[in-house]
């Protein structure tokens, strides 16, 4: 068995997931796997690749690449193409954090995975522990055309694609709010990760 005790990440689009994630990296001897990364990744993979092109034309490739901003323009306002492209990569998804977890766990005391889908994919059952980190729509909403300059309509349906927040509360341990930033829960943070390692 692995040596590093296991934390997944879970939580909304701009709830916060990569700052907290970040901040254990940087105070604490942690791997962080970014699973939305692998995921983007896996896209190009060529059964992954062909089984986009031929449900959604080529009309989602660039240089021959898939570009995620017209592959998103598609899932995110379509439940049934997302299903569609979730039910393809989130397997492989977990394949590549696996592989990555085996390479890493003796190297590092914490291993970070840090993605959107952990729970749809059957990634939260690697965890030792699952932290939902949880942040306000409407701050959610500002965070993703403010900082990521995505455009407010594409951020809305990104926020309307999500699940509630009883999803989240559900398969998590424990709820971390980051609505003030995280400098106002150093002492939360540190006291959590005490009980875990």
């Amino acid at each position: 068995m692995s040596t590093a005790k296991i934390i997944g990440v879970i939580g909304e689009t701009g709830s916060g997931k990569s700052t907290f994630s970040d901040y254990i990296q940087k105070n604490y001897t942690a791997y962080v796997i970014n699973a939305d990364q692998i995921g983007h990744l896996v896209l190009d993979e060529d059964g992954i690749k062909e089984a986009l092109v031929k449900k959604f034309s080529e009309k989602i490739l660039v240089d021959n690449r898939i570009d995620r901003k017209r592959l998103g323009s598609i899932v995110f306002k379509d439940a049934s193409a997302l299903d569609f492209l979730s039910q393809l990569t989130h397997p492989r998804i977990r394949e590549c954090i696996i592989e990555e977890i085996q390479e890493k766990k003796d190297k590092f005391s914490l291993i970070l995975i840090d993605g959107v889908a952990l729970v749809e994919a059957n990634i939260h059952t690697l965890c030792d522990l699952v932290i939902y980190i949880y942040t306000s729509k409407d701050i959610r909403l500002k965070r993703l055309v403010e900082q990521r300059n995505i455009p407010y309509e594409r951020a809305i349906a990104m926020i309307a694609s999500q699940k509630a927040t009883d999803f989240y509360d559900h398969y998590s341990d424990v709820t971390l709010s980051l609505d003030q930033g995280i400098e106002h829960k150093e002492e939360e943070i540190k006291h959590l990760l005490q009980e875990i390692l």
